[in-house]
């Protein structure tokens, strides 16, 4: 799928094709393969090439500005609070990370665990505050 989302991507690099032409060729590219398994998939097991895909060099720019907040709250953090900031910053890593091949924002499970983190981050973060 990844080899097959870069053709794609090199013929329409700044704008894709949107979300819904991505599920046809994700069913098409399994359909061809004859894997039953690919035509199933709605995502490309990769949120940057998901990103390029249904939105060019924009989708991967609001993919990477995400990520880019995260390591901003971590430096912020770290002035504040060494264990929030490092809390944050292994947020950062293993979004990043997992971004490469299963991760995508499309799965309310990963969502909903990376607001929840997040909002604990948050959470801890007024509680110190008050007990300051």
């Amino acid at each position: 799928m990844w080899q097959r989302s870069l053709d794609v991507i090199q013929e329409s690099p700044w704008i894709g094709y949107g979300r819904a032409q991505r599920i046809r060729f994700i069913k098409e590219w399994g359909g061809q393969a004859n894997a039953h398994i690919v035509k199933d998939q709605t995502h490309l097991h990769s949120e940057y090439i998901n990103g390029m895909v249904d939105h060019g060099v924009f989708g991967l720019l609001s993919t990477l500005t995400y990520m880019a907040g995260l390591i901003y709250l971590t430096i912020i953090l770290r002035r504040h609070c060494h264990f929030l900031a490092m809390s944050a910053g292994g947020l950062a890593y293993i979004h990043i990370m997992m971004s490469f091949t299963d991760a995508n924002s499309q799965t309310n499970n990963y969502s909903v665990m990376i607001g929840l983190a997040l909002s604990a981050i948050f959470l801890l973060r007024l509680g110190k505050r008050q007990g300051e």
